[in-house]
């Protein structure tokens, strides 16, 4: 979590996966919704992981971009 900070002031475009699950963890990347320098961009149609290979089933997730303003 700390590197994603740290290195966040040198990026000008996020390339995040959002899950509509939560999961324990132990890093954080900074919600960038909650950050005025940032803009969500686009947003990918919602997929959803496969239950014959995926260890959770038809997790549903999206693919977002973000851009600095």
């Amino acid at each position: 979590g700390m590197i994603y900070s740290q290195l966040l002031p040198y990026c000008d475009t996020a390339y995040i996966t959002k899950f509509d699950k939560s999961y324990e963890k132990d890093a954080f990347f900074p919600n960038l919704d909650e950050n005025p320098d940032w803009e969500l961009v686009s947003v990918g149609e919602p997929q959803i992981s496969n239950p014959e290979t995926d260890s959770d089933p038809n997790l549903v997730f999206s693919f977002c971009t973000y851009k600095r303003k």
